[in-house]
């Protein structure tokens, strides 16, 4: 039976209990049935001996510490059920009263109980319908990103061209290059290679490293200092002047073929015109979707400004941990990837999940508000209900 019920910040209740002498006398029974299964008492086969005889071979302090473990169980899943609460995590329990009992004992209180939990928060979406979008359209495909595409599959058919030794390398060349970088004159394994294809001029390396390679010949080695960029990835490089020992191995002409029929016919199309068709098609629909997702972000910028509730702590850490568990994941695939981004970043895996909280927080929000909208909107396919709900809204707005 519920005595206080109090409700706390950030979606928290704390349950006072009472269990009576019959309930526990209930538990007691249970609790020594179950575990005379698998006792021996000699004389008799396993759970056939009379309960007296059983409790005395098991002990009564035994029974008594599981009994009252099923009746703080069934008690506090009784309350949740009776006040409707969904708990997220798992309850902390304080005993505070125990009155091991008689077999003709029956108090109303014999055992007494506070748990705390989290539970699934009100969802106050008031007004939703309400949501409106500018009017606005998908980008439209220009000359330009066709010419991109373009490029990049005549780059994937490219031909290289043997040079002459004294060919200087310029913008478009093919090059393979050994570099030695230190930075305070300490050189750095992540500054280091021995053969690095690239394309002179397509921005590979760092700001200023490839102009230095421009005019260099077949052989030809150099030193010099570049400054990484003020947002470099890893923090611990930003704005630092870094030196370069490198040597030029190879260079290579690189030969693009022509964008005509024949070369149309190796990706499956029959014609340039129908080549340029398809990829023009594909880009209308990637910028399609990116239009969607675009409103969808703000539709749901709209309804976290508008939704009312409280966020529990413990969805918020469950999802924290699962960012980090698929940013690590993701990064082991490479054997010696993660070390080196916590190397890189100058950060421990704690700092790194502390930062990802303001998203897990935006995640956790935006599901139980999605959850809230499932439910006022009726919708019953659960597989696709998150994506359904958020496209009648986006419909509405955008009417």
């Amino acid at each position: 039976m519920i005595k206080e019920l109090h409700r706390l910040p950030d979606s928290r209740v704390e349950i006072e209990i009472v269990g009576s002498a019959v309930e526990l006398k209930t538990q007691f029974t249970a609790e020594l049935a179950e575990v005379s299964k698998s006792v021996k008492v000699t004389g008799f086969r396993p759970g056939k001996a009379p309960a007296a005889k059983a409790l005395a071979q098991i002990g009564r302090e035994r029974i008594e510490s599981g009994a009252l473990d099923r009746l703080v169980s069934h008690l506090y899943y009784e309350a949740i059920q009776e006040k409707k609460f969904v708990p997220v995590g798992t309850p902390t329990v304080d005993v505070t009263k125990y009155s091991a009992v008689s077999d003709d004992s029956t108090e109303a209180e014999v055992v007494t109980f506070t748990a705390t939990v989290d539970v699934l928060p009100e969802v106050d979406v008031t007004g939703y319908e309400k949501i409106s979008l500018k009017s606005s359209a998908a980008e439209t495909v220009g000359d330009e990103e066709l010419a991109k595409v373009t490029d990049y599959l005549r780059k994937q058919r490219a031909i290289l061209k043997e040079t002459t030794p004294t060919t200087e390398l310029n913008t478009g060349m093919w090059t393979d290059i050994a570099f030695h970088g230190s930075v305070d004159g300490v050189e750095r394994a992540d500054m280091q290679s021995e053969h690095h294809p690239m394309v002179q001029g397509e921005g590979q390396l760092i700001p200023g490293f490839e102009e230095q390679l421009e005019g260099m010949v077949a052989g030809g080695e150099k030193t010099f200092t570049v400054t990484f960029p003020a947002d470099y990835h890893a923090k611990e490089l930003s704005s630092k002047q870094a030196e370069f020992r490198i040597k030029v191995h190879e260079i290579k002409e690189v030969i693009l073929p022509e964008l005509d029929d024949e070369f149309s016919k190796q990706f499956g199309h029959e014609s340039k015109l129908e080549l340029l068709a398809a990829i023009k098609s594909s880009l209308i629909e990637e910028k399609a979707q990116e239009f969607k997702r675009k409103k969808e972000e703000e539709v749901l910028d709209q309804l976290l400004a508008l939704a009312k509730l409280e966020l529990p702590k413990t969805l918020v850490e469950q999802e924290i941990d699962r960012v980090f568990v698929d940013a690590t994941k993701r990064l082991s695939q490479v054997p010696g990837q993660w070390e080196r981004y916590l190397e890189q970043t100058g950060k421990t895996p704690d700092e790194l999940k502390e930062e990802s909280r303001a998203q897990a927080e935006r995640n956790v929000r935006s599901g139980l508000i999605l959850g809230k909208l499932i439910q006022l909107e009726k919708i019953t396919d659960s597989d696709k209900a998150g994506q359904e709900v958020l496209d009648r809204i986006l419909e509405r707005a955008s009417r």
